[in-house]
């Protein structure tokens, strides 16, 4: 048996392995390590598959009838190494924000559809390749023939076009695809434009038939750089919430950040104990969170309080385990430093209150701008009420740290720090066990960078606390 062609079923099925080779080449480095560069790696392998079709074309007009199966083998090759580039990233790319409980009827879903896109594909082209083939034949032609290798060209053409287009579009994926890892949060940049392309977290079914239990309240002021992402990850919650942002008189784009995400964005000041006062009074949820601007959660955070709030009548407050990201070498100790407090009872504050609890101990201090988030959370503890503590967690980002800006921070925070020893609740800053898990834990570079940005930090404590903050 032989094809119109002259070829054996031998040789076509020899030349075919090409494009399956050229896949097995790519597709594995691209599932394991392709994720950080999801948007490049897309477009070269959707712009490879437009050369190696292209080429395919070119050397089907060049030959016609002449055409031989080996110089076809090098581009089915290049093909298969364009896919095995492009396809595992989007695979990926739709169904990576897909919750967990929902994976199988998502990955239904997408081969569904990738399976029609084929198909459709496939018929496009077969109308152009016939119609051609039809339209170039004479009496006497039969199948195979030079009418059918002349429509060739013309079939190949539309399939090149169709991966430039697909390369075009590779530009709205977002750039990394990487699953959170220590220092480093699960939710997109900012500045990524196919940041919010996939961003389908929310259960609607249930945000149509319950109104939100949790209000996150956010407390901003010249906030624009940190929260369009802070923002979204409450907006990525598996559960429905309630968002409050209240805006202390910001001149930068925070503001107009705050309208296109949250419930309600409202204004006061001066400091931001006021803000998340005014913020969870005004909410209508039974459970409130409090988040900085500077934060991003994980999408379990609402899910996990509502059940643990749910199982224990007499629970107050809930941690957020902390833990931060950042540039450079004076973030990288701070990541160091967070990782060990965890689990400290004389570090981590709660952040998630029973409303009932918030009423009981009147909300924030308003006359502390530091310190008050301890302050509630031990009050609301002697008020009686338990404390517990999520296992999702949440990520601060603390951009790039300088000393000169560790100081002046501190120095800001030391005002208040006459007044907050002054209260029967405040806690002991001695922390022997984190200390030691950071002993146990940090490289000796790691340690002295640490040790430089702590004494920094304390100088500007003692500075400010020398100047303390009067009503």
């Amino acid at each position: 048996m032989q094809f119109g062609l002259g070829w054996s079923p031998m040789k076509v099925a020899l030349v075919g392995l090409a494009w399956p080779a050229g896949v097995a080449c790519t597709a594995q480095f691209t599932h394991r390590r392709g994720l950080r560069r999801a948007r490049a790696l897309v477009g070269a392998g959707t712009t490879v598959m437009t050369a190696g079709t292209a080429g395919l074309a070119l050397l089907a007009a060049h030959a016609g009838r002449g055409l031989a199966p080996w110089p076809i083998a090098p581009w089915l090759f290049a093909c298969g190494l364009g896919m095995g580039l492009a396809l595992p990233i989007l695979a990926n790319a739709v169904i990576a924000d897909v919750p967990e409980h929902s994976a199988g009827a998502a990955s239904g879903v997408f081969n569904s559809v990738t399976q029609l896109a084929g198909v459709l594909g496939v018929a496009a082209a077969g109308i152009l390749f016939f119609g051609s083939a039809s339209g170039a034949a004479h009496p006497g032609d039969g199948a195979g023939t030079g009418a059918d290798v002349g429509a060739m060209p013309g079939a190949l053409a539309f399939g090149a076009a169709a991966f430039a287009v697909a390369a075009v579009l590779s530009v709205l994926l977002p750039r990394d695809l990487r699953p959170a890892a220590p220092g480093e949060p699960a939710a997109p940049a900012p500045d990524d434009p196919g940041a919010t392309l996939f961003d389908t977290h929310q259960t609607w079914e249930a945000t149509l038939t319950t109104p939100p239990r949790v209000t996150v309240v956010v407390p901003t002021r010249n906030s624009a750089r940190t929260l369009e992402r802070c923002l979204a990850s409450v907006r990525a919650q598996t559960r429905p919430v309630e968002l409050i942002v209240v805006d202390n008189g910001s001149s930068d784009a925070t503001r107009a950040i705050a309208e296109a995400h949250a419930d309600a964005v409202l204004d006061h000041g001066p400091e931001r104990s006021a803000q998340r006062n005014l913020g969870w009074r005004e909410g209508a949820g039974g459970l409130v969170a409090f988040v900085d601007s500077d934060m991003v959660l994980e999408p379990g955070v609402a899910a996990e309080a509502e059940a643990l709030f749910d199982a224990d009548a007499g629970l107050g407050a809930l941690v957020i385990p902390e833990l931060s990201f950042g540039e450079g070498f004076l973030a990288a100790c701070r990541v160091r430093e967070k990782r060990s407090y965890l689990g400290d009872p004389t570090v981590e504050a709660a952040r998630i209150f029973r409303r009932t609890a918030l009423e009981r101990a009147g909300g924030y201090d308003e006359g502390l701008s530091a310190f008050e988030d301890w302050d509630l959370a031990d009050r609301v503890a002697a008020e009686g009420f338990g404390v517990g503590r999520v296992a999702s967690v949440v990520w601060h980002d603390e951009g790039r740290i300088t000393l000169r800006g560790a100081y002046r921070k501190r120095r800001y925070y030391g005002r208040w720090l006459p007044a907050y020893r002054a209260r029967p609740t405040a806690r002991s800053f001695g922390r022997p066990g984190s200390l030691r898990r950071l002993l146990a834990a940090t490289t000796p570079w790691h340690l002295a960078g640490l040790a430089l940005l702590k004494a920094a930090e304390a100088a500007g404590l003692l500075t400010g606390s020398r100047r303390p903050h009067r009503e």
